[in-house]
C-alpha cells in the first residue's frame, strides 16, 4: 500500500518547528555539545542539520516536484539568511564556547545544497496535483475525440500532433500533463512548474472534442478559469486561433494552397513575383534537409535572434523536434550565397497543415530578397506534400513583418491566449535584461538567451 505524503501545513508546522529547534541549539554552550564523538563531529552536524532544513522547506512550499524547482534558489538562499545569521550571533553574543568560523557556514551550505539535490532527485518522480487523466485504448472518448481549430477545412494544427507536448517537456524539464474532466473535449498542456501551458513557444494549443463540438470550447474555457483557484497553480495558459477575436495583439497569417505552384505562383502580384525572381538572380541558392543542416540553421538563427534582443530556444530543441515529430513532417531550408549560410527556416507540417516556425535571416543581406526566395521553396514545397494551408507564424498587427506576410495573400488569424490569473510581470517588457544580454559575449550571450527564452513563450 502506498503511503500518503503529509499535507503541506503538516511540513510548514514541522519546518518551523524545526527552525527554533535549531537556531536554539546553535546558541546553547559549546559545553553543551564537548562531550564524546560530537567534538569532532560539529561541522559534519551543520551539514547534516542544514540538509533536513533544507528538506522539509521545499516539501513546504508545495507538492508540486517541477515548482520545488523553481523555489529551489529561494530555499537556499533562505538557509544562507539561516547559517550566516546564526555564525554572526554566535560570534557578536557572550555565549560560553560559541564562536563564528567560516568552515561551520560553508558546511551548513554544503548541506542545504544536498538537502535541495536529495529532494529533487528522489521525491521527483509523479505529478500528485490529481489533474492528469490517463486514458486507455479501451476508452472511447480516445477514439471519438478530433483535433478542435474552430476553422473550417482545417482539421488539425501542428500543436495536435500527439509527440509535441512530450518534445517540449522533454526538452526543457518539465511534464506532460493530459486534461479532460469530462468526455466532451481534451486538452493536452505542459507543466512548467509555474503555470499549465497549452502549449509553450507555439501559437496553438491542442484540444480535441468530440465531433466539432465547439459547446465543448466554452466548457474548457469555463473549467480553466477556475483551475487556479481550485488547485493553487500560479497561472493557466491556452492559446487558440480564434476567428471571433477583435481585439489582439497577436496574429497568424495563414495562405490557401493552390494544387501546383504554377497555380500558386500565378495568384502572387507582379512586384511580388519580381521580387523572387530577382533573389535568384542574385545568386541565392536554397536547400533543404534535417539534422545535417541544423548546425548552419542555429548559427544564423541564434545571431538573428540576439539582433532583435530575443533570445533564442536552445539547439536540442530543434534536436528534439526533428527525432520526435514522427509521422509527419520536420525539416530545415536553407539559404546560401557563395556557399555562406545567410538564412535560414525550421518548419513543421501535420495532416495538411504547414507552418513555418522559426525563421531567420542576416540583416546585412537582406536587400537580396532571401525571405521571398525561402518563402517561395518552402510553399512549394508545402504544395508538393498535399497540403492545403501554410502559415507563415505569427506577428504584431500592422507591423512590418505582418505588412511583408500581407503581399502574399494571406488571411488573418486573430490569436487569443486566455492567461488566468492575467500576469503582473512580463518579462517581454523587462528591457534591462536585454541591455545585461547584449553585453555578454556571443558564446556566454547565447547560454543566457536560452534560458531567457525557455521562460518567454
Amino acid at each position: 500500500m502506498q503511503l500518503k505524503e503529509p499535507s503541506r501545513r503538516i511540513y510548514m508546522f514541522a519546518t518551523a518547528v524545526y527552525l527554533l529547534i535549531l537556531s536554539l541549539l546553535f546558541l546553547l554552550p559549546r559545553e553543551a555539545f564537548s562531550q564524546g564523538i560530537f567534538t569532532y563531529l560539529v561541522s559534519y552536524l551543520h551539514a547534516l542539520a542544514y540538509l533536513v532544513l533544507a528538506w522539509l522547506a521545499l516539501a513546504a512550499l508545495g507538492r508540486c516536484p517541477l515548482r520545488w524547482r523553481s523555489v529551489a534558489p529561494w530555499v537556499f538562499v533562505i538557509a544562507l539568511a539561516h547559517a550566516y545569521w546564526m555564525e554572526f550571533l554566535q560570534g557578536a553574543l557572550p555565549v560560553p564556547g560559541r564562536q563564528s568560523s567560516w568552515i561551520d557556514l560553508a558546511a551548513s551550505l554544503l548541506g542545504a545544497a544536498g538537502g535541495i539535490w536529495l529532494r529533487l532527485r528522489f521525491a521527483y518522480r509523479s505529478c500528485n496535483c490529481g489533474l492528469t487523466v490517463h486514458k486507455t485504448d479501451s476508452d472511447a472518448s480516445v477514439h471519438t475525440m478530433q483535433p478542435h481549430t474552430s476553422h473550417e477545412g482545417i482539421p488539425s494544427l501542428i500543436t495536435h500532433h500527439p509527440a509535441l507536448p512530450a518534445i517540449i517537456a522533454r526538452t526543457f524539464g518539465w511534464k506532460t500533463m493530459e486534461l479532460s474532466p469530462d468526455a466532451q473535449w481534451r486538452l493536452s498542456l505542459v507543466c512548467t512548474g509555474k503555470s499549465l501551458v497549452s502549449l509553450p513557444h507555439f501559437s496553438y494549443g491542442a484540444l480535441f472534442t468530440t465531433n466539432n463540438n465547439d459547446e465543448a470550447v466554452e466548457k474548457a474555457e469555463s473549467w480553466l478559469a477556475r483551475m487556479h483557484f481550485d488547485k493553487g497553480f500560479a497561472g493557466i495558459e491556452w492559446r487558440k486561433p480564434d476567428p471571433g477575436t477583435l481585439n489582439h495583439h497577436k496574429l497568424a497569417s495563414w495562405l490557401r494552397l493552390e494544387p501546383t505552384m504554377e497555380l500558386q505562383f500565378s495568384s502572387f502580384s507582379g512586384n511580388l513575383g519580381r521580387k523572387i525572381r530577382k533573389a535568384s538572380r542574385n545568386g541565392l541558392v536554397t536547400v533543404q534537409g534535417g539534422k545535417e543542416l541544423l548546425n548552419d540553421f542555429y548559427s544564423v538563427y541564434a545571431r538573428h535572434m540576439r539582433t532583435l534582443g530575443s533570445g533564442a530556444l536552445p539547439k536540442r530543441f530543434f534536436e528534439n523536434m526533428l527525432a520526435g515529430y514522427t509521422d509527419a513532417y520536420a525539416g530545415i531550408f536553407l539559404v546560401r550565397l557563395n556557399g555562406k549560410v545567410i538564412g535560414g527556416a525550421f518548419n513543421l507540417s501535420y495532416r495538411g497543415f504547414y507552418e513555418n516556425g522559426w525563421f531567420a535571416t542576416l540583416k546585412p543581406y537582406q536587400r537580396l530578397y532571401p525571405s521571398y526566395l525561402l518563402h517561395s521553396e518552402m510553399i512549394a514545397h508545402a504544395i508538393s506534400l498535399g497540403c492545403h494551408t501554410y502559415s507563415f507564424g505569427r506577428s504584431t498587427p500592422g507591423g512590418g513583418v505582418h505588412q511583408f506576410k500581407q503581399q502574399w495573400n494571406t488571411y488573418d488569424v486573430p490569436l487569443t491566449w486566455l492567461v488566468f490569473p492575467v500576469p503582473t510581470v512580463h518579462l517581454r517588457h523587462q528591457t534591462w535584461i536585454r541591455k545585461i544580454w547584449k553585453l555578454l559575449p556571443y558564446p556566454l550571450g547565447n547560454k543566457f538567451g536560452n534560458y531567457i527564452a525557455k521562460w518567454i513563450y
